[in-house]
């Protein structure tokens, strides 16, 4: 079969798992923006096996409407692929693909982790909502939060399909002897990540023992230098590493040498940093806002959940973490291992290939003109 994808960015998250899927199929991927937005510096080196095409640096999104869908449509009648593979439906460039493809013809697949339920407080908006995610003919979501969320909407369950986020597992798996008793925070330093309250609760853990582990902070952002005065205020500065970002070979060391992930975050997605250090053999923290936790975290298996806005219930998991023998916290690690095998890279090619199939299966949907109105002035909107 073959698959046309496109990302904003194809990083190497993206290519991990594009790779995966060229192995069955032949892939053409379209790199909308090129310019990779996150926390850790460029990603390994990793050979593409796949065709790539980068439809603008810079301005794509700003492109005029007519201009963007004349590119994007010469890549379609060019490749002509079965089945078009779109990363959600905020962005003008994915808008234009969805459009350019219907227009052809071609056989679409929502790529998504969103798990934002509808807004029943703006009804005209949560109908053009469901009117564009209606013009997919299949999805392939992260996890059940996000199936639940397009079902909710009104899409067909039987036509989504799990897998989307995910990493390459065997990359993280390293072995070391040399950790340092410690918990580790991975991510952008912004208001959603919770690093306020995450700084709180940890200071309450430390007061309340005799020897408190240590934490590690790997990222960057604006927050930076309150963080770490706020680390002063409470105390705690030196109890805290301040790693700064790190590129994709580095974190597997920062993994290998850390005891537990805390992920605190009040609104995430999904959290591919849980993906990561569960293949990595860790136990995890996990706020209950974040997208992965339902689906990763088995409580008290292989980790825990938390109300991110309760700071002594994280204090007290901090507590409960570091009493645990050694023993107990390999076992815990090992169960982290199990439950992420079944989310790896596999997945993510079985899951696409069944999105595909059942897109291709579908009655093809007519394209009115009241479809067209609506993707070109929302695309507007946004551009």
């Amino acid at each position: 079969m073959k698959i046309c994808i496109a990302f904003q960015n194809i990083g190497h998250y993206h290519t991990a798992r594009i790779n995966a899927l060229a192995d069955s199929h032949i892939i053409i991927a379209i790199e909308m923006s090129g310019v990779e937005n996150g926390i850790l510096a460029p990603s390994r080196d990793e050979k593409e096996r796949f065709k790539k095409i980068i439809l603008d640096s810079e301005n794509a999104e700003i492109m005029r409407w007519q201009d963007l869908l004349a590119e994007i449509g010469a890549i379609l009648d060019n490749e002509k692929p079965s089945v078009v593979f779109v990363h959600g439906y905020y962005f003008k460039t994915a808008l234009a693909l969805v459009y350019a493809a219907r227009k052809r013809r071609i056989r679409t697949v929502l790529m998504s982790d969103s798990i934002k339920k509808a807004n029943h407080k703006w009804p005209l908006l949560a109908l053009i909502k469901k009117r564009i995610v209606l013009q997919y003919d299949a999805a392939l979501v992260s996890g059940r939060l996000a199936k639940d969320c397009l079902v909710e909407i009104g899409f067909d369950g039987k036509s989504v399909f799990l897998g989307y986020d995910v990493v390459d597992n065997g990359f993280f798996r390293v072995k070391t002897d040399s950790k340092k008793y410690n918990f580790l925070f991975v991510g952008r330093f912004i208001f959603e990540k919770n690093l306020e309250r995450l700084l709180r609760a940890y200071s309450v853990y430390v007061k309340h023992s005799v020897k408190p582990w240590g934490f590690s902070m790997v990222g960057d952002g604006d927050l930076k230098i309150n963080l770490k005065r706020l680390a002063e205020i409470l105390g705690i500065s030196e109890k805290m590493d301040w790693l700064g970002s790190k590129n994709y070979q580095e974190m597997r060391t920062m993994y290998s040498d850390s005891n537990v992930l805390v992920l605190p975050s009040i609104s995430e997605t999904w959290g591919l940093v849980v993906n990561e250090a569960m293949a990595s053999g860790l136990p995890v923290l996990v706020s209950n806002r974040c997208g992965c936790a339902e689906d990763l975290v088995h409580e008290g298996l292989n980790g825990y959940t938390f109300e991110p806005n309760d700071i002594d219930a994280l204090a007290r998991l901090f507590t409960c973490m570091a009493a645990k023998t050694e023993k107990e916290r390999e076992i815990m690690g090992k169960e982290s291992l199990k439950i992420v095998s079944g989310w790896g890279l596999t997945r993510f090619s079985e899951g696409a290939t069944a999105a595909a199939e059942c897109a291709l299966a579908c009655p093809l949907k007519p394209f009115t003109i009241w479809d067209k109105f609506i993707l070109w002035t929302t695309a507007i909107l946004r551009g």
